[in-house]
């Protein structure tokens, strides 16, 4: 259980600062880019402006520097309506005449106004009677931004690494409380049922020794019944406590569950004619499973003793067993009334019961379906509750057919 914990916590706080740090890292470069991209825009639009040349840049400018105007590396090309060709690449020296005409050719093929070619950004305007290309030479600003995000994505790593490994160290005092918590808790719940096992078993030889001396009366009868069912109840927090302590420790062997459910369903037809409910059992035959026989067992007993336990007069219970590539699913239908479907996921919490079908009339301590949440769990399945209509509830549990 501490470990289970532990994983549990280093994997949602793992989790979590991963996405804190692509989210933060992720805005850092798209806001770097898209300032790199603009910034470059600006420029060519100016140099469009221009006719081609990149003008003087006045010293109060605020927006370039004095310096900006021999940093810039650009060249323009002017193609006139009658195909004559005028090449400028006097502010670059990584490109000649011949690169500038061949990029240019490209771009009317590919039908390109503007973007980026290379490690160029270019654009185009009409002008009087043809067309003017700049392109400016953006290989610096890729290179930092380039710089940018690799810096990001290592110091990401870096950091994770160490938050992982921090978290790793850490994690066992941070889970202690909780975990001694947790486990004081079913403690108590174990001891709790264990004291009550003897002051009950007295009380119900008491109650035994009265009625072979006075006879049975209401009052014995209704001792006994309580005392049942409060042996019955202690019983199932037993069970529940060492279900949470051993979930590792399950015996798992593979098996038919087909004839297990069977075994389990069949003798229910008796309660079904009594109570005059229509009654299917539908079981694909011979599928195999890896899992505990008798805890197995125990949830489809669960889910029919609960089925016919709510089941509305006249109404009808469903069992079903399939299975899939991967999966067995077991699902368990019943008529019922008043179905919230907001309240279908608090059935599998411990003494839970709406307050409309689930009350304790029926006998019940709303402890059966956390039973089989349990059993669930500990083969890796899930387990889950739906109602399409409000007047009917089915219990769906998904089990892998190998652990």
């Amino acid at each position: 259980m501490k470990n289970r914990f532990r994983k549990n916590f280093i994997i949602i706080a793992f989790a979590v600062l991963t996405c804190v740090f692509i989210v933060f890292f992720g805005i850092v470069n798209i806001v770097t880019y898209y300032s790199i991209s603009n910034r470059a825009e600006e420029v060519v639009d100016l140099i469009l402006d221009n006719d081609g040349i990149l003008p003087p840049i006045i010293n109060n400018n605020e927006d370039f520097t004095p310096e900006f105007q021999y940093e810039t590396r650009y060249f323009s090309i002017y193609i006139s309506k009658n195909h004559s060709v005028a090449i400028n690449v006097d502010k670059i020296s990584s490109v000649n005449k011949e690169t500038a005409n061949r990029m240019v050719h490209e771009l009317i093929m590919a039908e390109k106004t503007e973007g980026y070619v290379s490690n160029f950004k270019f654009k185009s305007k009409q002008i009087d009677d043809g067309v003017l290309y700049v392109f400016l030479d953006c290989s610096r600003q890729i290179m930092t931004y380039n710089s940018i995000f690799i810096s990001s994505v290592v110091i990401s790593i870096t950091c994770l690494v160490i938050i992982f490994i921090t978290l790793i160290l850490l994690s066992q005092k941070v889970v202690k409380p909780f975990v001694e918590n947790y486990n004081k808790q079913k403690q108590f719940i174990t001891n709790a049922s264990h004291e009550l096992k003897t002051p009950l078993a007295i009380i119900k030889a008491t109650t035994e020794v009265l009625e072979i001396e006075n006879g049975k009366n209401e009052w014995t009868e209704s001792i006994q019944e309580q005392t049942s069912k409060l042996s019955n109840l202690t019983e199932k927090l037993v069970f529940l406590a060492r279900m949470d302590e051993n979930q590792d420790k399950t015996v798992f062997k593979e098996f038919d569950y087909s004839e297990t459910v069977k075994e389990v369903a069949l003798p229910y037809d008796a309660v079904a004619t009594t109570k005059n409910i229509k009654y299917s059992l539908d079981v694909e035959p011979d599928i195999s499973i890896v899992g505990d026989v008798s805890l197995l067992g125990q949830l489809a007993s669960i889910l029919l003793d609960n089925a016919f336990k709510y089941v509305t007069k006249d109404g009808y219970v469903d069992v079903k067993l399939t299975k899939t590539k991967k999966d067995v699913i077991l699902s368990v239908k019943n008529s019922a009334e008043n179905i919230d479907p907001k309240q279908l996921k608090k059935l599998f919490e411990r003494f839970y019961r709406s307050d409309d079908s689930r009350n304790s009339s029926t006998g019940g301590f709303g402890i059966g379906l956390s039973i089989a949440n349990s059993i669930v769990n500990a083969h890796k399945g899930k387990i889950n509750a739906k109602s399409q209509d409000g007047n009917s509830i089915e219990f769906i549990a998904v089990l892998p057919i190998k652990n």
